[in-house]
């Protein structure tokens, strides 16, 4: 490596040290920018530092000014096969060098009249820079390129820190260098770049002398790098408001947008913090009050950076006068009265009724074998198929192959040819398959896994020796150990193994997983002992799902996300029976969680049904211990409780295009969607943050009802009949009135105390719990 490479890759080193946000604050790349463009960008980030962040950045610049060459060369640099080219190429002075160096490092400490020392930089290093690069490739290629490197290390720092505790500055690098290449956008520097062999292991190595030598002085590297990103961030962000003009008592839901690198819209990982708490209070997690009149400053923060800030008014609010003009709907009012809206007639048990099954216990032929990689005990089973065929035959019964296992065992296969599964799968679409052991069973549709077969089948792929296992038994010792960290920190308790399900196709030692079904996957598990039922729930362990870029899935936690999944729980002879029903093949857990919020009193209407869902883990509180129950419900909110409810998988893809990719509620609003829940507004949006109106909720619900199965009929006749029962039905859009009227029947979701429905008006957040407990009562998703 010349030292014109070598060079080069100081600059980055150092440049990389040095605040990350420094870089283009476009979020489109654009290759060749002026300097003068790349000087105004920086400018804007120091300008919104404060005197003190300022002088964090200044005591950098000095320090770096103090510097003489040898310190470069043998502290920072201490590379002795460049010092030995330099000499070569400088054999009576490598001044020069050293000072260019140590100038360029300044300009990004420099937050005053940073482009005349831009200037003054360019015209006296012009001889040097050419000698050491090339007329080819220029100051401003240099500080182009430094740029939009920076750029991708700011984004990965920046998103990487939300999925990893762990990551750090020196991943960002590594990735961003990566990134940045693999963009496609630098063709016209690839071949200079190539030549210039630039090494990670460099780069590191070299930021890293640079940065602890000044450390080791006292010098304020980190606290410098931490201003400018904050400075970096707050130009280019907003604490978002729903009203920007509270009043006393009104409260919202704070959110912090941000334009760089892209735009996005955050929800976690943040810190909100109020100057002023006898004016506004705001927890940690930006739900914010009103308290009296005045200013307060609203401070955002991301790992202790100060990323956003905002001055808010609070006022008085309007007098009521006598003119009025408010529209009162009845109930919801007094948080100790129950909503005149809650039904006022049996709930119907029965709109999901499961085929009875002919249970077909079948004889086993059994070995045992141990992993030797996982150390797990496995038991292996064949069954007579020609055997259970010809029970099967001839009924209209829907069977319930099981197999019993009674050996003592971590792990049970049971295995089967896939010519079996097509003629099951043929003489009933409802047979069922399931594995019965010690630890628990597993039952699983023989359609789905046919459906599996159909589609290698079409891909060309013979099944004619093919063999389908159902394995189930204790997931690995790294995922449960990976579970019961979270469900610990989470505050619940662990009662069962982890245990989860798996179904392989077997062709010529190739394995096809068994991975999308339209029924639910379910498993038995029982525990010694008596459980309070409204706190038991299972919950399955995914990989989250990281759609950013290459280098995000790279640094993403190893560790998954928890979700619920319906659980049905019964108490017998003293033992807790647990029914678990997934549509994943998630390992899964059985936890007690009891969860309550501060804002709901004892003798609120919706205490019971708020405690039962939040403790279910299907509903979740505005903040940790708040739920404001009498707040109104989005649209996204309520999708949201109705996916995890169903226990369905996260789809972060949708068709509307008000529905961003990176928004917290993409994946369920985009699960919502592929199941035929939601539809939209008819004109290509979701409207996902507009308060969610009577008949769109009816709606909802009615849909999820017949995703499940369910089959609400209704003649014109009793249609009308039902319709009858609201005063305002002509008021209900043509599009929801059959909804509605299905919802009238099954008590979901009734009318007032004066016999209206009120369609377009708003529900609460307790009001929804409430709707959505019934559909889990009705659909037997939930047991109480």
């Amino acid at each position: 490596m010349g030292p014109g490479r070598k060079l080069l890759t100081i600059f980055l080193a150092i440049i990389l040290a040095l605040p990350l946000s420094l870089g283009s604050l476009s979020s489109t790349y654009v290759v060749n920018a002026a300097a003068e463009d790349y000087v105004n960008q920086v400018i804007s980030a120091y300008g919104a530092l404060s005197d003190e962040e300022l002088a964090q950045v200044r005591a950098v610049r000095d320090a770096i000014k103090q510097k003489d060459w040898s310190w470069w060369k043998d502290t920072v640099i201490a590379d002795e096969e460049f010092n030995t080219k330099l000499t070569q190429l400088y054999p009576t002075d490598e001044t020069p060098v050293y000072t260019m160096i140590s100038d360029f490092v300044q300009l990004f400490y420099t937050a005053d009249d940073l482009q005349a020392t831009v200037d003054s930089t360019k015209a006296k290093h012009t001889a040097t820079f050419q000698t050491l690069f090339g007329s080819d490739f220029t100051f401003d290629d240099l500080l182009d390129f430094f740029g939009e490197l920076q750029n991708q290390a700011a984004l990965n720092f920046f998103i990487g820190s939300l999925f990893n505790d762990s990551y750090t500055v020196n991943d960002a690098i590594t990735d961003a260098i990566t990134d940045t290449f693999a963009t496609g956008n630098y063709d016209l520097f690839e071949g200079k770049l190539s030549e210039l062999g630039l090494s990670v292991t460099d780069l590191i190595r070299i930021k890293d002398n640079f940065q602890t030598a000044l450390i080791d002085e006292g010098v304020p590297v980190i606290e410098a790098r931490n201003a400018v990103i904050g400075g970096f961030a707050r130009v280019n962000s907003d604490i978002v408001f729903t009203n920007e003009q509270p009043t006393i008592g009104s409260t919202q839901q704070l959110s912090y947008s941000v334009s760089y690198p892209f735009a996005v819209t955050l929800n976690e990982g943040l810190d909100y913090y109020s100057s002023d708490s006898s004016v506004a209070t705001v927890t940690l997690d930006g739900f914010f009050q009103a308290v009296s009149e005045g200013t307060t400053t609203i401070t955002v923060a991301a790992k202790g950076i100060i990323v956003g800030l905002k001055e808010i008014t609070v006022t008085a609010p309007p007098s009521s006068g006598g003119g009025g003009g408010i529209i009162s709907i009845p109930g919801g009012s007094d948080e100790d009265e129950e909503p005149v809206t809650e039904p006022q007639e049996p709930v119907d048990e029965g709109i999901i009724s499961e085929p009875t099954t002919q249970p077909i216990d079948v004889a086993e032929s059994v070995t045992i074998t141990e992993d030797d990689e996982t150390g797990l005990t496995i038991t292996s089973a064949t069954v007579n198929e020609e055997n259970v065929l010809s029970q099967i035959a001839g009924t209209d019964q829907p069977a319930d192959i099981r197999v019993e296992i009674t050996n003592d065992s971590d792990l049970f296969n049971v295995e089967f040819s896939s010519d079996f599964i097509a003629k099951t799968d043929a003489d009933n679409t409802n047979n069922r398959l399931s594995v019965i052991s010690k630890l628990g069973s597993t039952t699983v549709s023989v359609k789905d896994i046919n459906a599996t077969l159909t589609a290698l089948k079409d891909k060309g792929i013979d099944l004619e020796q093919g063999k389908v296992t159902i394995s189930f038994g204790k997931a690995s010792a790294t995922i449960k150990q990976a579970i019961s960290d979270q469900i610990t920190s989470n505050g619940a308790k662990v009662l069962s193994e982890a245990l989860e399900t798996k179904v392989m196709v077997v062709v010529d030692e190739e394995s096809y997983p068994v991975k999308n079904v339209t029924n639910y996957i379910k498993s038995k598990i029982t525990i010694d002992q008596m459980v309070d039922i409204k706190k038991v729930v299972a919950v399955e362990w995914k990989h989250k799902d990281d759609n950013v870029s290459k280098s995000i899935i790279r640094m993403a936690s190893p560790d998954g996300e928890l979700t619920s999944v319906p659980t049905l729980v019964e108490i017998s002879e003293g033992k807790t029976i647990i029914t678990v029903k997934q549509r994943t093949f998630a390992p899964i857990m059985v936890v007690e969680n009891d969860k309550t919020f501060s804002d709901v009193s004892d003798s609120f209407w919706g205490k019971d049904d708020i405690n039962l869902l939040a403790s279910k883990m299907i509903v979740k509180g505005r903040a940790e211990d708040r739920f404001e129950p009498n707040g109104k419900i989005t649209r996204a909110e309520f999708a949201t409780m109705i996916v995890r409810a169903l226990g369905l998988n996260k789809t972060m893809t949708t068709d509307y295009k008000d529905v961003k990719a990176n928004a917290w509620f993409t994946g369920y609003i985009g699960a919502a969607s592929k199941a035929g829940i939601v539809n939209g507004m008819g004109d290509g949006t979701f409207k996902p943050n507009l308060e969610i109106t009577r008949e769109q909720a009816a709606t909802m619900i009615i849909r999820t009802i017949e995703y499940l199965g369910g089959n609400i009929t209704l003649s014109d006749e009793e249609k009308t009949k039902q319709l009858a029962k609201f005063n305002d039905s002509s008021q209900i859009k043509a599009w929801a009135v059959d909804y509605v009227a299905k919802s009238a029947k099954v008590g979901i979701i009734l009318g007032d105390d004066k016999q209206n429905f009120n369609p377009a008006a708003n529900t609460t957040r307790a009001e929804s719990v409430a709707m959505l407990k019934r559909f889990m009562k009705i659909t037997n998703l939930l047991s109480e």
